[in-house]
């Protein structure tokens, strides 16, 4: 967790990203020279195409055996394809797995052991994702955060793809405490309709999970020009330019092709209790409020 402005520089892993982001991707090169392969070099082309994560665990020799080729048929695979040598494609796949590729995670299924190892791994995983999420929490941060969350005049959440669906079940959350709790972008709008409402007393929560949109960076670095409050929440791969007031970032990664968000819902948890909690007497009015109307309205059944 970082309070206040995060000054923290980039690790180089997210330099690799941003540079290799502009150019064509391992597999999208594979793709797109698969058709011009001689056989060999095309055995080991399904090879990685069918479970792409190989090529950054396995060894050119431990690839070559299993598509039962050579290791010179790897090597001219490799330089067809653009690279120096074999580590350089290997590192532009790890980059791809760290950006959250989900065809760049995939595994042979037959990895995953029996239905009860299985679902011990689910287990374990999703626990650990919990403790990663509040495992750089202070309490510092964690009063001064729900402390805005409580006393902004309005709340607006923001987020895409994946990070919709978190943002909200946050707002969810939120509005049985407060009121002005507003879920962004909105259907139809641009991104300025959007934000144009913001006051600089309010308060902007992005959520910022993997993979991310370049909108991300624009929503942070307006708040930033603007002197809006923000709190980031995002993972150990963000690399977002802008000064959020707050950031706060969960591991969503497992051992699947797929992310998960159990720490990240249970942390968006904790900060809903948290406002509940500190809105007092409000938050309970509110509460006996909503309650009355589900009932006049005999929403329930």
């Amino acid at each position: 967790m970082v309070s206040s402005k995060d000054t923290s520089q980039p690790p180089e892993r997210g330099t690799q990203k941003t540079q290799q982001s502009k150019k064509l991707s391992f597999l999208k090169r594979l793709r797109e020279k698969y058709s011009e392969l001689p056989g060999s070099e095309q055995k080991i082309a399904d090879i990685i195409l069918d479970t792409p994560s190989d090529i950054a665990t396995y060894s050119a020799t431990e690839l070559a055996e299993r598509a039962g080729g050579s290791k010179a048929a790897i090597t001219r695979l490799i330089q067809r394809l653009g690279y120096e040598n074999y580590e350089s494609a290997r590192r532009d796949v790890r980059d791809s797995q760290a950006w959250g590729s989900p065809v760049s995670l995939a595994r042979r299924q037959d990895e995953d052991g029996d239905f009860a190892s299985r679902l011990r791994s689910q287990i374990d995983q999703d626990i650990g994702c919990i403790h990663d999420a509040f495992g750089d929490l202070t309490e510092k941060d964690a009063t001064e955060i729900s402390d805005a969350l409580i006393q902004a005049p309005k709340v607006w959440i923001i987020g895409y793809r994946s990070n919709q669906f978190l943002a909200g079940y946050f707002r969810w959350q939120l509005i049985q405490a407060r009121p002005d709790v507003h879920l962004l972008p909105k259907a139809g709008e641009t991104l300025g309709e959007s934000l144009a409402d913001i006051g600089k007393k309010d308060l902007l929560v992005v959520m910022g999970l993997r993979r991310r949109t370049p909108l991300i960076d624009t929503v942070l670095n307006w708040s930033e020009r603007n002197k809006v409050r923000s709190f980031l929440i995002t993972d150990p791969t963000s690399r977002a330019t802008g000064s959020p007031t707050w950031t706060h970032r969960c591991d969503v990664r497992g051992r699947e092709v797929l992310d998960r968000y159990q720490g990240v819902m249970s942390l968006l948890h904790f900060f809903s209790m948290s406002v509940l909690d500190r809105a007092g007497a409000q938050g309970r009015k509110r509460l006996t409020q909503l309650e009355e109307i589900h009932g006049d309205l005999d929403q329930f059944v």
